[in-house]
C-alpha cells in the first residue's frame, strides 16, 4: 500500500533478457479485467466501505460501477495497552458485496501505529504460534460470512523500510517469511474459511533486492493469485508500460499459471503527462500489452509522502485531463463493472483464462520472438516501447572480472556468465576490446548458449570453442527484444579478461 518515500531504482550496469513471453490477444470486447478502487475520505469524509457513498461518488465521476473495492486493516491496535485486535469485519464485506462488487481485502500482520520495529510481530512470533488464537476465530468469523473475497495478505514484502514483515528488518530472518505465510494459510483454510482467495502482492522493484522475490513466494498451492502495487512516482516519471512491465514479467516467472492483479496503482501530475498515462494503461496496455493481468485497483486516495512533489496525490480528478482519460478509458466493455453480488465460486476466477508463457529452449537456440505492439523498429524508437534496464547484474568467472587489473595472454575458451534477469526476451551480446587508447568492436555478436536457473530468474552461459576473446579490458553490450517487440535499453559493463596461470 501507498505509504511514504520509496526507493529509487538504481543506474543498472547492463540491459538485456533471455526469454520469450506469450504474444498479446485482443480483449477489448467482452469482459476481462475486474476493476475498482482504493478510496480515501476525501471524497465525502468517509472511506468505502464505512461510507459507501464515497463509492457511488467515485463511480459518478468515473461514469462506470465498480467489481472490485479495496479497503485493509492491521492485525491490531496498539494506541493504549493492551492491544486491541481487529475481528474479520463482515459488516464491510456485506457493504461491497451489496454494492455489486467484490471485496480486496488486505491484511497484514503489524500494529497501528505502524513502525517497521514491532518485536511483537516478527514473524518468529507468527510461526511460533503466538497468534493462532486470533487467526483461528478471525477465519471461523470469514467462514461464517460466507462468500467469497481477494485476501491480500502481507503485501510488498520486497520492500525494506516499510513494513514489519519484512525479512530484512525487526529481527526477521530469510525464509520466514513464506513459513509465515503457510502457517496463517494452513489455520484459515483449516477452520474451513475457502472463500478466501489468496492474494500474493510484492511491489514494482525499484533495485536488485527488491526484484528478489523469487525466494518469498509461498508456492502455487498457497496462492490463488499473484499481485502487482506498482505506482508512477514524479520523481521516477515513465510511462505505464515501464511502471508495471520488468514487474510483470518477473512474476509470470515465479508463478506462470495465476492471474495477476494490480492490487493498487495511480501516477501523479509531476513529471509527465497523466492524462496520456492513463490512456495509454486503460486503451493500450491492458488490452494488448499483459494478457494475464486479469483485475486493477486505483489508489485514489490522498498520499501526504507526495507533498511537496505532488500535492494532489494519486487522485483521478487532480486534473479535468486525467479524470476524462479516465472516465473515456474504464467506458470499454473489457472492464466489468458491479455485477457480483450472487458470485459464489472460491477461489474467485479469472473473467478470461490465463495464458502460460512459453518457457525458453535450454539447448542453445534462442527463442524465436513474436510480432506484437513493438515489433516494428519505427514502433521500438518510441517512449513506449523501451523497456528499461533489465539485467540486474553480471557475473563471471574463473577468469572474467570486473577489475582493470594488468593482464597476461591466454586463451579464455570457457569463461562462464551469469545474471539476473527482471524481465523476458531474446537477448544478443557483442563485445568491444580496449585497444589503441579506445574500445574497438570486437566483429560479430555472440550468442551464449544459456541454461535456465531456478524459476527462471537466473542464466548462465559459458563463452563457446569458436568465440575466443583475447585477454584485455572489455565492454559488453547487451542487446534484447522482448515478445511484445519492446527493446531493452542497451547499457554496457566493463571487465578485464584475466589470463590462464600456466604452471
Amino acid at each position: 500500500m501507498a505509504t511514504g518515500s520509496r526507493h529509487l531504482l538504481p543506474a543498472l550496469l547492463l540491459a538485456g533478457i533471455l526469454m520469450v513471453i506469450a504474444a498479446p490477444t485482443s480483449r477489448a470486447t467482452d469482459p476481462g479485467v475486474y476493476w475498482g478502487a482504493n478510496i480515501g475520505d476525501h471524497l465525502t469524509g468517509g472511506a468505502p466501505p464505512y461510507d459507501m457513498a464515497a463509492a457511488d461518488k467515485f463511480e459518478a465521476m468515473t461514469g462506470k460501477s465498480m467489481s472490485l473495492i479495496e479497503f485493509s486493516l492491521p492485525w491490531a491496535h496498539c494506541d493504549s495497552q493492551p492491544c486491541t485486535f481487529d475481528a474479520f469485519p463482515t459488516k464491510q464485506m456485506d457493504a461491497i458485496r451489496q454494492h455489486g462488487a467484490i471485496p480486496v481485502f488486505g491484511w497484514a500482520s503489524y500494529s497501528q501505529p505502524l513502525t517497521e520495529d514491532e518485536p511483537a510481530f516478527r514473524l518468529a512470533k507468527i510461526i511460533d504460534g503466538d497468534y493462532d488464537a486470533f487467526i483461528r476465530q478471525w477465519a471461523a468469523d470469514a467462514r461464517a460470512w460466507g462468500h467469497p473475497f481477494f485476501l491480500n495478505f502481507n503485501w510488498e514484502m520486497n520492500l525494506a523500510g516499510i513494513w514489519p514483515y519484512v525479512e530484512t528488518v525487526n529481527g526477521n530472518s530469510r525464509g520466514e517469511y513464506v513459513k509465515a505465510w503457510r502457517h496463517v494459510h494452513d489455520i484459515v483454510a483449516g477452520e474451513g474459511a475457502t472463500n478466501a482467495t489468496w492474494v500474493w502482492c510484492p511491489n514494482s522493484i525499484y533495485d536488485a533486492a527488491s526484484a528478489n522475490i523469487a525466494p518469498l513466494y509461498p508456492g502455487d498451492e498457497y496462492v490463488d493469485w499473484t499481485c502487482i502495487d506498482a505506482y508512477n512516482w514524479p520523481w521516477r516519471w515513465q510511462s505505464f508500460l515501464d511502471t508495471l512491465g520488468p514487474t510483470y514479467d518477473l512474476v509470470q516467472t515465479v508463478a506462470p499459471d495465476k492471474p495477476i492483479l494490480m492490487g493498487e496503482t495511480s501516477t501523479t501530475e509531476k513529471g509527465g503527462s497523466k492524462a496520456t498515462w492513463i490512456r495509454d494503461m486503460l486503451g493500450t496496455h491492458i488490452p494488448s500489452s499483459f494478457p494475464n493481468l486479469k483485475g486493477f485497483v486505483w489508489f485514489e486516495k490522498k498520499e501526504a509522502g507526495l507533498n511537496p512533489d505532488s500535492p494532489t496525490g494519486w487522485e483521478l480528478e487532480s486534473s479535468p485531463s486525467s479524470l476524462a482519460a479516465f472516465a473515456e478509458g474504464i467506458a470499454s466493455p473489457l472492464y466489468a463493472g458491479a455485477a457480483f453480488s450472487g458470485l459464489d465460486t472460491s477461489p474467485i476466477p479469472p473473467l478470461t483464462p490465463v495464458a502460460r508463457p512459453p518457457a525458453p529452449s535450454n539447448d542453445g537456440t534462442p527463442p524465436v520472438v513474436v510480432d506484437g505492439p513493438c515489433a516494428t523498429a519505427a514502433q521500438r524508437r518510441t517512449a513506449a516501447c523501451r523497456i528499461g534496464s533489465v539485467i540486474l547484474n553480471l557475473k563471471t568467472k574463473p577468469r572474467i572480472t570486473r577489475t582493470l587489473k594488468p593482464t597476461l595472454p591466454t586463451d579464455p575458451r570457457g569463461a562462464s556468465f551469469s545474471f539476473r534477469l527482471t524481465t523476458q526476451a531474446q537477448v544478443t551480446l557483442s563485445f568491444a576490446r580496449f585497444s589503441k587508447r579506445r574500445y574497438r568492436a570486437v566483429p560479430g555478436s555472440v550468442t551464449l548458449p544459456m541454461t535456465q536457473g531456478k524459476r527462471g530468474i537466473a542464466f548462465s552461459g559459458r563463452l563457446g570453442p569458436g568465440q575466443k576473446l583475447k585477454p584485455g579490458r572489455y565492454v559488453v553490450t547487451f542487446d534484447a527484444v522482448d515478445g511484445l517487440g519492446r527493446r531493452a535499453t542497451s547499457t554496457s559493463g566493463k571487465f578485464t579478461l584475466r589470463p590462464r596461470t600456466t604452471r
